[in-house]
């Protein structure tokens, strides 16, 4: 593997950005922004936009590509390009406008689109050239290539920024110059987004359908496929069918992690099969044509432990939407290995151009695996509500006298309503509550009190027991500012949101334990409060009201060497009593001092 000089890095990067304009500037605009995202470090509510740019960039980078190899394929110019260009411009436009507008980037939602979108670009891609019965050569010829300039750009952007890396260390080291360790991430950001993205579009042939002519077998791809992916294959098949004849003898369902070894098995089987496959009728190495049948045959029954898996899980728990996905690709294997069987053709764009249709369709419509999940999530929780007679004519009674559950029911109602918060399903909950008993703001733990019910005596319920921490200096006139020149007094930060002091350019953070102080959108320091908090429920022993008479204070220097200090006033902590261990800290007040 030659690497390139930067002679030919420059002209490959000037061919790129004339025969690919969209497609490059997508990359250019998407690390551009990821470098200043770095340089800006923006606080909790300020980086969805930038967070929402970059992906969509990420998105667009694909997306164009694709259109850019199809329309050159085809030969086609003048309005018909414009009007393929300005379709992706569109598509691009409502994934952008996709994106839950959610000031701290959490939703799940949001997150999985994203992710299955960007792997319906990348399939996109593969499909773009060559999609004629006829082309199957061409087919195979590109996405090799483009899978062999992936791996060789992406070897070299990594080899690149290991010596700029150690340049930059030494130059630190030896002339004593200091270097800011955001220099790292832009050589990182840059070489991954501009480096290996323009070398990778260079290496696509200026004439695509020279392709379909046929070439020798690359000998390190077969001895790659052959030797190392499809050992692999064999080691997981003997497993998985150990595994199956263990369930057969033993007469016990499948655990739910065996679905996530099979589709591991089926990815590293279609992989080898794809490589191998121009292969299956060289007179060398005619076991492969018996192999590729013999795979989809043998994967069969492991289909059928899948969906067994799979959908005791869901009539246990209920849909979620890695369930949904493990679901819908055992349908897809199913169908796949039938083609492939049965077909005399065995074409293999059937399989990029399958998985795209699940990606866009798992993503859209009534349908989707979002739709589908909280359907199934809220119509369990219906029914365990409905069979306990808490849930009447369609409301929930807040009023009601506690019932006495089993504990697996009240586990499954706390897991439910937990798993529909996270979610950001919020208005999947409110329409059985009245408006009076509800407020629209109520977090999982409001929700899950204002249903009445309780486990019976005999178990631990699935709900939250509270811990608060009261400190002796309530009172702002108590607080020692000896030595310090600012005082940020009685701070509410409750888990997830940003306070603001107003007139000063101050904002707090309190998410993951954490707190994040910042002055002038720069971080001054970072706080994780759970190992105090951890230390002071160890000492006390106590559950509800812990009351500490002593001022408690922690003090800090950050890189550049400020001092501050936080005071701490009251700590709320939500106890799960599954899980003794385990605190989920809501809310605290503090006051922070500044040197």
């Amino acid at each position: 593997m030659k690497f390139p000089s930067f002679y030919e890095v420059s002209q490959e990067t000037q061919k790129a950005l004339f025969r690919f304009p969209i497609a490059s500037l997508c990359a250019t605009i998407g690390t551009v922004l990821s470098i200043l995202l770095v340089n800006y470090e923006p606080s909790e509510t300020e980086i969805f936009p930038w967070i929402k740019s970059i992906g969509t960039c990420l998105i667009g980078l694909p997306l164009f590509f694709s259109i850019h190899l199809y329309v050159e394929k085809n030969g086609i110019v003048s309005n018909k390009k414009v009007a393929f260009l300005l379709g992706g411009a569109l598509i691009l436009l409502f994934a952008f406008l996709t994106f839950q507008l959610h000031p701290r980037f959490e939703s799940p939602t949001s997150l999985f689109r994203f992710f299955i979108w960007l792997i319906a670009a990348h399939l996109l891609v593969s499909m773009s050239a060559f999609q004629n019965k006829g082309e199957k050569i061409g087919f195979w010829q590109i996405n090799k290539l483009m899978f062999l300039r992936f791996a060789g750009s992406a070897f070299f952007s990594l080899v690149l920024f290991l010596g700029l890396a150690g340049a930059l260390l030494s130059i630190k080291a030896l002339v004593e110059i200091e270097i800011d360790e955001k220099w790292y991430a832009y050589l990182w950001i840059f070489l991954a987004g501009i480096f290996n993205t323009f070398y990778f579009m260079a290496g696509i042939p200026d004439d695509i359908n020279s392709l379909q002519t046929e070439t020798p077998y690359p000998k390190g791809l077969r001895i790659f496929a052959q030797f190392i992916l499809m050992p692999l294959v064999i080691i997981y098949l003997v497993i998985l069918y150990l595994y199956g004849g263990k369930i057969i003898f033993q007469g016990h369902l499948p655990i739910g992690w065996v679905s996530n070894l099979i589709l591991t098995f089926s990815v590293f089987g279609i992989l080898a099969l794809l490589l191998i496959y121009p292969l299956r009728n060289d007179e060398k190495h005619l076991w492969i044509k018996s192999y590729f049948r013999a795979y989809f045959i043998a994967i069969l029954p492991l289909i059928a432990l899948l969906f067994v898996s799979i959908m005791k899980r869901i009539n246990d728990y209920g849909i979620t939407e890695w369930r949904y996905i493990g679901f819908v690709l055992g349908c897809w294997l199913l169908i796949l290995s039938i083609y492939f069987i049965f077909s005399k053709s065995k074409n293999i764009f059937y399989i990029p151009f399958s998985l795209f249709i699940i990606c866009i369709l798992g993503t859209t419509g009534f349908w989707n695996m979002f739709q589908t999940t909280k359907f199934s999530q809220v119509k369990r929780l219906e029914h365990l509500l409905s069979v306990n007679k808490i849930l009447q004519n369609e409301k929930i009674d807040c009023n009601l006298p506690q019932k006495k559950l089993k504990a697996e029911e009240a586990e499954s109602i706390g897991s439910i309503v937990n798993y529909l918060v996270d979610q950001k399903h919020y208005s999947a909950l409110f329409p059985y509550f009245d408006k009076n008993c509800l407020p629209l703001d109520s977090t999982a733990y409001e929700i899950i009190n204002k249903i009445p019910y309780v486990a019976s005596d005999n178990y631990k319920p699935y709900t939250y027991n509270t811990i608060e921490i009261n400190f002796n200096n309530q009172v702002q006139k108590q607080i020692n500012i000896e030595g310090f020149k600012y005082i940020y007094p009685q701070l509410e930060l409750y888990k997830g949101y940003e306070e603001n002091i107003p007139d000063i350019p101050i904002s707090i953070i309190f998410k993951d334990n954490e707190i994040l102080f910042y002055k002038n959108k720069k971080l001054q320091f970072n706080y994780n409060i759970l190992p105090f908090t951890q230390e002071i429920i160890k000492k006390n022993k106590e559950n509800g009201l812990i009351i500490i008479d002593k001022e408690t204070f922690v003090d800090i220097k950050n890189k550049d060497n400020q001092s501050f200090r936080i005071i701490f006033n009251n700590i709320f902590i939500e106890k799960d009593l599954m899980d003794e261990t385990f605190l989920n800290i809501q809310h605290i007040n503090i006051s922070v001092l500044e040197k």
